[in-house]
């Protein structure tokens, strides 16, 4: 602490010291060379009101600071009428002016204008502006006077060689002084939205203008002693912009920028530490769906096993009871036997299905990957069922599109894939429909494609990824008009995807359903034989 406060002590006094050598040497100065003293302390001044200009347009990218816009393009303008006022003062000879007069008025401009945007300058503070509207205004007003000034006679006179300044210029002089007042009354009202620092730079710069410009009403002589210790105050002023500007445009827009990183930094952190929260939980949410997930398949797999025996010794005792080897059977016990033998059958199917999406939820299905005619293999399951078609009244045809008809897949888990498809649209298509079996190739995705469709009873659009959820069924009544266990389409959709392929379904409520499977193309150059096990 005692470290800082004797830094701060040791930059005060530095600065002060500085300063007080500053006015010294412009004392010499002026005291050897008036003219060289006024053209060091307007060069200066139309220098930083350039820089201001500058770095007000350049960094307003970073800063969006209309502030410092209106600001920086005023003193351009400024800095335009401080260089007439100049190039045009008594000795300086660039432009050949008689008397006094010309220079003080193009004096009297700039501090009109500079007042001006001091008091404007605070509306700004917390609005937006146009950077074309501001340049076209001050460039119409340097216009109008520039013209005023040297080619007519309208401006009022300022200076009269010989008896000094007149009364416009020295009621212009307080008039300026109020106006710079009543800015710095709004800047002082505005302080809360401005760097600190800032704020009061440019306070004191406001300050030290007033007691420039009551200097400027005091001198006689151009070359007097009022007229030197404006000028010291105006270099002193513009030197308290300067700096008030430079933290405006250049530090605090990376304050600015530094917090908004700090603030992001720990926005992220908190939702770093929010998304680790929740993939905590999403994790032991995993953890139990995986866990239910073993337990359903240890329960369907002693299911299987509990079923598979009892099951078995029902289907061979009914057909020793049907053989008449045991004793002859009258027609009811003959048909209550083959209610029975139908029964066990439909029984067992549906244990094999069970088993079946056990071992493939299990991951423990072996794939026997080789080339497969698949207009062979179509055909062959369509020869197969067809009787049950034709027992309920429904044609079923098959087109092949492709040349091409050898895929590579699993035999036996294709033709289960067909055989589950073919029996969903036997058991929902009414007698009387038809169902039509197709395959084309996709030559670009090196796919074959198989369709079924049929024109059964559909089903809803908000069911249609549901169907082939395991246990799902359409017929969700408890009349339950069509029979099912809700294993089939779920057992397709994991033998197709097992295969590589993919499984669509087209389907609208009460016009039937088209149910498309792919499988990929042989490709000899891959092989021919290959065994997969899915863990």
């Amino acid at each position: 602490m005692d470290d800082k406060r004797y830094n701060k002590s040791f930059a005060i006094d530095t600065v002060a010291m500085i300063c007080l050598l500053m006015i010294f040497i412009l004392s010499m100065f002026a005291y050897n060379n008036y003219l060289l003293f006024h053209t060091l302390v307007e060069g200066f001044c139309i220098i930083v009101a350039s820089l201001m200009y500058v770095m007000a347009t350049k960094t307003y990218r970073h800063s969006n600071n209309d502030f410092l816009l209106f600001l920086g393009t005023a003193y351009l303008f400024i800095a335009y009428w401080d260089f007439l006022h100049l190039i045009t003062y008594e000795g300086i000879d660039i432009i050949i002016i008689e008397g006094a007069d010309i220079p003080t008025q193009l004096w009297v401009i700039a501090r009109y204008l500079e007042a001006c945007t001091l008091f404007i300058a605070p509306f700004f503070i917390e609005k937006s502006v146009k950077y074309r509207n501001i340049f076209l205004v001050y460039a119409s007003i340097t216009v109008v006077f520039t013209a005023m000034v040297f080619h007519t006679d309208i401006f009022p006179v300022c200076y009269i060689d010989g008896d000094g300044l007149t009364y416009f210029k020295i009621v212009s002089e307080y008039v300026i002084c109020i106006l710079t007042l009543g800015g710095a009354l709004l800047l002082f009202r505005k302080r809360n939205s401005l760097n600190r620092i800032t704020y009061i730079f440019l306070e004191s710069a406001m300050v030290i203008f007033i007691l420039s410009e009551l200097c400027f009403t005091l001198y006689v002589d151009v070359y007097g002693i009022f007229n030197f210790i404006g000028h010291v105050l105006k270099l002193a002023a513009y030197y308290l912009i300067y700096q008030g500007i430079i933290r405006l445009g250049l530090e605090a827009p990376y304050d600015t920028i530094f917090n908004k990183l700090n603030s992001t930094m720990n926005e992220l952190y908190e939702i770093n530490e929010k998304l680790a929260q929740q993939q905590k939980k999403l994790e032991q949410a995993n953890q139990q769906l995986r866990k239910n997930d073993r337990l359903r398949n240890e329960m369907l797999n002693n299911i299987n096993h509990e079923l598979k025996s009892p099951l078995a010794a029902i289907v061979a005792f009914t057909e020793l009871l049907a053989d008449e080897k045991t004793g002859p059977l009258n027609d009811m016990q003959r048909d209550y036997l083959s209610e029975i033998a139908d029964s066990s059958k439909e029984l067992n199917n549906r244990v094999n299905e069970i088993m079946r999406i056990s071992k493939v939820k299990a991951g423990k299905v072996v794939l026997h990957m080789e080339p497969l005619d698949i207009n062979e293999l179509v055909t062959s399951m369509v020869r197969r069922i067809k009787p049950q078609f034709d027992k309920k009244g429904i044609t079923i045809a098959v087109k092949s599109e492709t040349e091409l008809s050898c895929v590579m897949g699993d035999k036996e888990k294709t033709g289960q894939i067909i055989t589950n498809l073919l029996s969903n649209a036997l058991k929902f298509t009414p007698a009387g429909g038809a169902v039509n079996v197709q395959i084309n190739e996709d030559a670009v995705f090196k796919m074959m494609g198989i369709t079924i469709e049929d024109n059964g009873i559909g089903i809803a659009s908000e069911h249609h990824q549901a169907v082939f959820q395991l246990f799902f069924q359409v017929d969700g009544t408890d009349a339950k008009e069509y029979d099912g266990s809700g294993i089939g389409l779920a057992l397709v959709k994991s033998l197709v995807e097992l295969q590589g392929g993919t499984v669509y379904l087209e389907s609208t409520l009460g016009k039937g359903s088209k149910f498309s499977f792919t499988l990929p193309l042989y490709q000899p150059e891959i092989g021919t034989l290959q065994r997969k096990q899915i863990m």
